[in-house]
């Protein structure tokens, strides 16, 4: 497959989709931010502080609404409300800032200084912790947007943040396709995507794009996710709900890193971002989020990612036996009783040892255990150092999700400098069976 080619890599179902081209972009009317700054307030300056944000969607309209601002642009702040914590009061936000500065990423770093509304306020230091109501920001434009409308999103996957697009507003290359669409059946490039605060959500789309006002609402549409690049018949075949926290970095701190949302595998092996300034890694953490990730998760290795030289599937099988005896008189086998036990199956086949090896040194050493089989439900898995169990294995390694549930796996780092040469999984259900690891 050419390495220029879409692949499709993530879908999503809606029923009220809605294509609008060249309209009022929404996000400096109805734009919704759902986390706070820390903010420091002296004399007649604001600073805003998004950095310890950990929700990608309000992120992505930072990036949007300030990049369509310049310096000297008066926009509006409201809805906000603080808590002192020593006495209880509430103080309202409300009023105009004047844009004085911006930079970060997403724009994450705000400097306003006070038109009105802020006398009230104490000049002070603000934890964003004591916000329980977020600052929302509004402003007049007269940027237009072509859009992509999801009227009433649900839990994930039924919703456009579950697909995780930060397109060229962060030099990413992504693009969506609706099967229902017959004015815009096309891939369309994205710009980016936000939450707005009548709870619908929008992809804004290439504003080079044509894009044909068009309704689908009460249709079954399945909008797609297309990236460039190829994938072996294994990548293409891992489950695509699995999300994760994908992360580019630089191979030197200080130098370049940014942090993406709800990227699937096959996102994490095909996603690239244009034009570094310098050379990145991509790395890839399943099953975490933006709010559950820190770099104590999996250490940051430049030579390693989330590719696994083997994945192996795990059975913990119940088997039960029954047992019978004869009778005395006529000789007659009788039921008496059922013995259960437990088996350990990799791939398909019973054992209690695992070797895992590399064909060649540039293979990397990182193999996956998937403990997604339903079969697996109900059983408690520990991982040990010992043959006897009874100390605990803490490094390089990860334990993820319930045993029998989809993502479920036991990842482990076999090419660290402190990793050992053998490890115990231990599975307890009816009964307690060891299988034992050998990393050559």
């Amino acid at each position: 497959m050419s390495s220029s080619a879409l692949i499709n890599v993530k879908s999503t179902q809606a029923f009220t989709l809605e294509f609008l081209g060249g309209t009022a972009s929404p996000c400096y009317s109805k734009g919704l931010l759902e986390s706070s700054p820390a903010i420091y307030f002296t004399g007649n300056s604001m600073f805003f502080d998004y950095s310890q944000s950990k929700i990608s969607g309000d992120l992505r309209f930072l990036k949007l609404f300030f990049d369509g601002l310049n310096v000297g642009n008066t926009l509006n702040f409201s809805s906000g409300t603080y808590v002192n914590i020593d006495t209880g009061a509430s103080t309202s936000w409300n009023g105009q800032l004047t844009l004085q500065g911006k930079t970060g990423t997403f724009n994450q770093f705000l400097y306003f200084s006070g038109v009105s509304g802020i006398s009230s306020l104490t000049q002070s230091n603000y934890d964003p912790n004591l916000f329980t109501n977020p600052i929302q920001f509004s402003a007049t434009s007269g940027a237009t947007a072509n859009l992509l409308l999801f009227k009433n999103p649900g839990l994930d996957p039924l919703n456009f943040n579950y697909l995780g697009l930060y397109g060229s507003d962060l030099n990413i290359e992504e693009y969506i396709q609706v099967d229902t669409s017959t004015l815009n059946q096309y891939r369309i490039p994205v710009k980016t995507s936000i939450k707005l605060n009548d709870g619908s959500e929008a992809i804004y789309l290439s504003p080079s794009s044509t894009i044909v006002n068009e309704n689908l609402f009460f249709q079954k549409s399945l909008v797609s996710v297309y990236l460039r690049g190829s994938l072996t018949p294994d990548q293409i075949n891992f489950d695509e709900t699995i999300n994760g926290v994908m992360r580019i970095t630089a191979d030197s701190p200080g130098q370049f890193s940014l942090t993406l949302d709800n990227q699937n595998f096959q996102q994490s092996i095909l996603t690239k971002y244009s034009n570094p300034p310098t050379t990145v890694y991509y790395y890839w953490y399943p099953n975490l989020s933006l709010g559950s990730f820190t770099t104590n998760n999996v250490l940051p290795y430049t030579t390693e990612s989330y590719s696994f030289t083997r994945i192996y599937h795990l059975v913990y099988n119940t088997v039960v036996e029954t047992v019978f005896v004869s009778s005395a008189l006529n000789e007659v086998p009788i039921i008496a009783t059922t013995e259960t036990y437990n088996n350990i199956l990799i791939d398909g086949s019973q054992t209690q040892t695992l070797l895992f090896s590399v064909s060649t040194v540039s293979d990397p050493k990182n193999f996956k255990i998937d403990l997604s089989d339903a079969r697996n439900l109900g059983t408690d898995i520990d991982v040990y150092l010992d043959p006897a169990c009874s100390i605990p294995l803490e490094n390089n390694s990860r334990l993820i999700g319930v045993p029998g549930r989809d993502g479920a796996a036991f990842i482990y780092y076999a090419d660290r400098a402190d990793t050992i040469q053998s490890i115990y999984l231990q599975l307890t259900r009816e009964n307690t069976k060891v299988l034992e690891i050998i990393i050559d």
